[in-house]
């Protein structure tokens, strides 16, 4: 993020952000993705030992929705910058499934007739495990494990890659 941030702060792409309000807002973005990394790395080291189930759906529900709240970020960060709106689920769709865990445990069960759950007592605070029913299979459910660690570390790569892609590879050097 430090050499995304050096680069955006170079006065030169300041200004083609063009108004005021446009460059407040994407400092707003940058200063979101690292805010959701802190608040990762408080959710690593807080949750060790962790074995209430309350704690357990907090720290769950809070690091995928840091994860939603960076690719937001990262999402208006790249439209600001080309001008264009940019889809990050149809560039990245790693970062798509990613999201997707979040949205299938926390929403409602979605019109593709597929109902996921946090199964309690086989979740810790960095893996929690789903069941998946297909209303059109043979009930049987689909058990996950998801691993939040694993989750982030691959949300943080992609947003990282993401960025110098479409970004600060793609923009003029000066």
């Amino acid at each position: 993020m430090q050499e995304f941030r050096d680069y955006i702060n170079d006065n030169t792409h300041n200004n083609s952000l063009g108004d005021n309000a446009r460059w407040l807002e994407f400092c707003s973005h940058m200063d979101v993705i690292e805010d959701c990394a802190e608040a990762h790395m408080c959710y690593l080291s807080l949750c060790a030992g962790e074995s209430s189930i309350g704690s357990i759906y907090l720290y769950a529900y809070g690091a995928l929705d840091c994860i939603y709240i960076q690719q937001t970020a990262v999402r208006n960060i790249i439209s600001i910058a080309s001008g264009q709106k940019f889809d990050l689920y149809e560039t990245v769709h790693k970062a798509k499934e990613i999201c997707d865990w979040r949205h299938r445990i926390i929403h409602a069960p979605k019109s593709d007739n597929k109902s996921s759950f946090i199964v309690r007592h086989l979740s810790t605070p960095y893996s929690i495990m789903i069941h998946t029913y297909d209303k059109n299979e043979d009930h049987n459910p689909t058990v996950t494990s998801l691993n939040i660690r694993d989750l982030i570390a691959e949300n943080n790569g992609l947003i990282i890659s993401t960025i110098q892609n479409q970004v600060l590879n793609s923009s003029p050097q000066t």
